[in-house]
């Protein structure tokens, strides 16, 4: 089963990006509704089949050398996907 688009691999639902500093605060927290069928084809990646989500912050977030990011994927009628966390490093 493919989509309007020809790919099987795009969801439809709520998308939600967390990043958290090293001691596990909240550093910012981005949500997109992939239901939207322009934003969806905003977001994905026709190559790689993936979602690229970009996530600007603050200068003051940039001080910390490390951030995990972790996401969530929540469609109306199952229940939610979710990612590991990957740890993001400054290079």
């Amino acid at each position: 089963m493919l989509d309007g688009d020809g790919f099987a691999c795009r969801g439809i639902g709520s998308l939600e990006v967390q990043l958290t500093n090293p001691s596990g605060m909240l550093v910012k927290k981005i949500t997109h509704q992939l239901d939207d069928p322009e934003l969806n084809r905003t977001l994905f990646d026709k190559v790689t089949r993936t979602y690229r989500i970009p996530i600007e912050l603050p200068a003051t977030e940039m001080a910390y050398p490390k951030l995990t990011a972790k996401a969530n994927f929540n469609q109306s009628h199952r229940s939610a996907i979710k990612s590991n966390s990957y740890l993001i490093e400054k290079e």
